[in-house]
């Protein structure tokens, strides 16, 4: 009936509409943060790609973000998030549910997560929410198709496949 590609591509494309997150932060160049972020936009199939910079003037509460819909809103640089934008993102990923269709926020930063919440440039409450899933893409491939097979691997394996993996951090 169906090809062994055919039989994949059905697979993958099932398992991505059940993806269970809301939050993903890629650690690295900025360049390598935004090329992951529209990878993942890609895989999710979401309608829009949004950049932060563009529209932080109209996301102003948390209600805001439920309004975006289903899209993928990228952050270029956490670290440069005021006090206040930190607040409105905590306070929206505390109350998203994983099953309405609200953006999925993807996070770029040039440090680590911990680096950045021990030094204390992004809050405790929005360190706590974005902390699940940290990928640090200069240990991801090279090429486009590449880094989609590991994302898909990453983002749909079990949790014991991540306890030993120097690539990301799942907690």
């Amino acid at each position: 009936m169906f090809s062994d590609v055919q039989q994949r591509q059905l697979s993958v494309d099932s398992r991505i509409e059940d993806i269970q997150i809301r939050s993903i932060v890629f650690q690295g160049q900025s360049f390598h943060t935004e090329r992951c972020a529209m990878i993942l936009h890609t895989m999710l199939d979401n309608w829009a790609f949004v950049r932060y910079s563009t529209l932080k003037h109209s996301l102003q509460t948390d209600s805001d973000f439920f309004q975006m819909g289903n899209t993928t809103l990228f952050i270029e640089e956490l670290s440069s998030l005021s006090i206040l934008e930190q607040l409105i993102l905590s306070r929206f990923l505390q109350k998203a549910s994983l099953d309405s269709e609200i953006p999925v926020i993807v996070f770029g930063s040039t440090r680590p997560l911990s680096e950045l919440h021990k030094e204390r440039k992004i809050s405790a409450a929005l360190y706590e929410e974005i902390r699940r899933i940290e990928i640090a893409t200069s240990r991801l491939p090279a090429t486009m198709s590449k880094i989609e097979d590991c994302l898909e691997m990453l983002l749909f394996s079990p949790q014991p496949f991540f306890d030993n993996l120097p690539i990301a951090k799942m907690s």
